[in-house]
């Protein structure tokens, strides 16, 4: 995700519960606000990784608790204490995803232009596309599919480019 396209709006503070919420203290974007947005960012070793919002729940003015997809457990998230927590500034028009099968054989393209491998095969789990993407050091990794990861896409030349996160290739 480019950096001009997003803003810090806070801090995470600490986990919250035991479910893998977090309490986050926001420092420039009223709780409303956040409770329309389908995704956060949080600055993880200098890179702003993206999070799906499961749920958000206003705690007053200045703070708020947030659940995040796939993060269900307080050791999930324990470690993003005192991460910077960072929107989205701009409505990024997303391209629309094809039928899955319609993405086979793309090319995955990282932020940054570095081809990453061809997707082999998409299937559909609970709801989640994930593609099997055969990279080019001969390894297949597994990369969910998803409309806040896909940066373009690329019908004619075939190309997809997406936030990948660190470290799925070793998944």
């Amino acid at each position: 995700m480019k950096s001009d396209r997003l803003k810090e709006i806070g801090v995470a503070a600490k986990p919250y519960g035991y479910r893998g919420s977090l309490l986050v203290r926001l420092t420039a974007t009223p709780p409303k606000s956040i409770e329309k947005m389908k995704s956060l960012f949080l600055l993880i070793e200098g890179r702003a990784v993206p999070f799906i919002l499961e749920s958000v729940e206003s705690r007053g003015d200045k703070t708020v608790i947030v659940s995040f997809r796939w993060y269900d457990s307080i050791e999930k998230v324990a470690g993003f204490a005192g991460c910077k927590v960072m929107a989205e500034t701009k409505s990024v028009s997303r391209p629309e995803i094809p039928d899955h099968e319609l993405i086979e054989g793309f090319t995955v393209v990282d932020e940054d232009g570095n081809n990453r491998g061809e997707i082999i095969s998409v299937t559909v789990a609970e709801h989640q596309w994930l593609a099997a993407v055969k990279s080019n050091t001969g390894t297949t990794f597994l990369l969910p599919v998803h409309e806040d990861l896909i940066v373009n896409l690329d019908s004619d030349n075939k190309t997809i480019t997406m936030i990948i996160p660190d470290g799925i290739e070793d998944i």
